[in-house]
């Protein structure tokens, strides 16, 4: 892989981690006194489901970066 393309993917990589990051957070900060308690267990466990795939995505990118 070229130096321009590691590059690439690690800012993709760090752009991620900035994402994956702040869901937990911004869900929580925003919505916590909007909803009921069931409906901020249902919101969080969708996000639980997307920081769980975001890091995996983080992880194979991590990968290609390496090679």
């Amino acid at each position: 892989m070229e130096k321009n393309e590691r590059l690439a993917i690690n800012e993709i990589i760090e752009d991620l981690n900035k994402v994956h990051n702040n869901i937990g957070k911004e869900t929580t900060k925003y919505y916590s006194n909007v909803l009921s308690d069931e409906e901020i267990e249902d919101a969080m466990n969708n996000i639980d489901g997307s920081e769980i795939k975001l890091a995996k995505i983080i992880e194979k990118l991590a990968e290609l970066s390496n090679k």
